[in-house]
């Protein structure tokens, strides 16, 4: 799960990298790897346990996206599957995550303060469970073995970016016995980016049209609990997210109301209400 707080005085924004502990099976320790290290092992960024969860936040360069997986300590891989878009790694069947973080106006002057920077090379000086946010510089134009550029860079009205081609691997259950809430009928053929909604990426979203769920106005009328079990039925990956806010976020868009969208997003922590 990623959760993002930009910057409103430089191109950065804070995300926060969040995965269930048993996502890996059999890993005691579960550490980040991406774009931003290069890839290098050496350089993994070890995760902080807290509860059931592993959790590190970065601050990155705004205006790119960053691939990235999480690895454990015994060797074993896995995705992050709210990510904002997935592409293949140069190793057969195995996609990358991706984050996208877009550029936004700076609605200030940048300050001279030189705290809060540390980089890359500290990491491996970081020991697990101590502070939780890395300040990382991006040199431009590096490339890395995954290295593959996908988002499309489209804008909406509210600002979001949408990326395209979109890859959905397959294997995705869908309990066939889920209940869906009246509403969420696709007669019209209308089909809206459930993706502009906090919490849901395309992995979610797909999921969520695979039950019938494809637009606003359809998951606005669906209940908290009819969409719990659609992530339960879909397997330990998507149990971690909490729907809570997905139907009172999709009113807003169905409405047409972005700014409130924005606002209501602002106050969230990955879809949570803080």
């Amino acid at each position: 799960m990623l959760t993002k707080k930009y910057s409103h005085s430089e191109s950065k924004c804070k995300v926060t990298f969040t995965i269930a502990a048993d996502a890996i099976a059999g890993a005691k320790q579960i550490n980040l790897i991406g774009d931003f290290n290069e890839w290098n092992h050496a350089l993994a960024i070890p995760m902080k346990k807290q509860n059931d969860l592993y959790k590190i936040t970065l601050e990155l360069p705004t205006g790119r996206d960053y691939q990235f997986r999480y690895i454990g300590d015994n060797g074993l891989w896995e995705n992050d599957w709210a990510a904002d878009n997935y592409v293949p790694s140069p190793f057969d069947h195995v996609d990358n995550s991706v984050v996208s973080l877009e550029e936004l106006a700076i609605t200030s002057k940048k300050t001279s303060s030189s705290s809060g920077a540390s980089s890359i090379s500290d990491t491996k000086k970081r020991a697990s469970g101590t502070a939780t946010t890395i300040s990382l510089k991006a040199s431009s134009g590096t490339e890395t073995s995954s290295g593959t550029e996908t988002s499309s860079g489209t804008e909406t009205s509210s600002g979001t970016r949408i990326s395209s081609g979109t890859r959905i691997s397959s294997g995705t259950r869908i309990n066939s016995g889920t209940r869906i809430s009246s509403g969420t009928g696709t007669s019209s053929g209308k089909k809206d980016d459930l993706k502009k909604i906090e919490g849901i990426g395309p992995k979610i979203a797909e999921l969520l049209n695979a039950a019938g769920i494809t637009t606003f106005e359809g998951l606005a009328a669906s209940n908290v609990d009819d969409l719990k079990s659609i992530l339960e039925n879909a397997g330990n990956r998507f149990k971690m997210h909490n729907p809570a806010t997905w139907s009172m976020q999709a009113k807003l868009a169905a409405s047409g109301d972005w700014d409130q969208l924005k606002k209501l997003q602002d106050e969230l922590d990955g879809g949570k209400i803080k």
